[in-house]
C-alpha cells in the first residue's frame, strides 16, 4: 500500500481499494495457474517422481485440465474457458492420473491381496519385463466378475510365458 500511496495513506479506500484488490487476485491467480502448469510438467517429464500422485485418491478432479477449468468456472464466469486462452499461448497440459497410478502394489496379506490379479499382473511385468500386461487389467476391481476376468488375464500370460502346470 505504502509503495502506491507514497507514504500518505496507510488504509487502502475508494477507488485505490477496490485497483488493490483485483491486482491482488490477479496476482494470486496467476500464481495459481504457473503451479498447475508447472507441476503438469513436472509430473510428465517425471520430475516429481513415478509413483507421486498428483491429485488426491478421493478427488473428483483426476487431470491438470480439469483443474484449470474449475478455476476457470469459479474465478472468471465470463472469461470461458482458459484452456483455450493458453493453448493459444503454446500452454498445454496432459497429465491424467488413472486409476492404476493410484493403486496401491504393496502386499500385507497373500491370501487377500492377490485375489484381484492387478499385483500378480505387476509382479509378472517387473519379473518377464513386459510391460503391456497393466494397460489391459481392469482396475478398480470392483466386482467379482473384474476380479476373474484379470485372473484370466494374468493366467494367459503366465502360460503364454512357458509356466507349465497353467490351467
Amino acid at each position: 500500500v505504502l509503495k502506491y500511496t507514497g507514504g500518505r495513506c496507510k488504509t487502502p479506500s475508494g477507488n485505490f481499494e477496490k485497483e488493490l484488490g483485483e491486482r491482488v487476485q490477479c496476482h494470486a491467480l496467476t500464481k495459481i495457474l504457473l503451479l498447475v502448469v508447472f507441476l503438469d510438467a513436472a509430473k510428465e517429464k517425471r520430475i516429481l517422481g513415478k509413483d507421486q500422485c498428483l491429485f488426491n485418491k478421493s478427488s473428483s478432479v483426476k487431470s491438470s485440465r480439469e483443474v484449470l477449468e474449475s478455476i476457470s468456472t469459479d474465478c472468471m464466469g465470463v472469461e470461458g474457458l482458459i484452456v483455450k486462452h493458453l493453448e493459444r499461448y503454446g500452454i498445454f497440459v496432459y497429465h491424467v492420473q488413472n486409476p492404476l497410478d493410484e493403486y496401491e502394489f504393496s502386499i500385507d496379506n497373500l491370501a487377500v491381496d492377490l485375489k484381484d490379479g492387478v499385483r500378480l499382473a505387476k509382479m509378472i511385468e517387473l519379473l518377464s519385463h513386459n510391460s503391456d500386461i497393466l494397460s489391459v487389467m481392469r482396475i478398480p476391481t470392483d466386482s467379482r466378475e473384474l476380479k476373474c476376468q484379470n485372473m484370466g488375464i494374468v493366467l494367459k500370460t503366465l502360460r503364454g510365458l512357458g509356466v507349465p502346470n497353467i490351467s
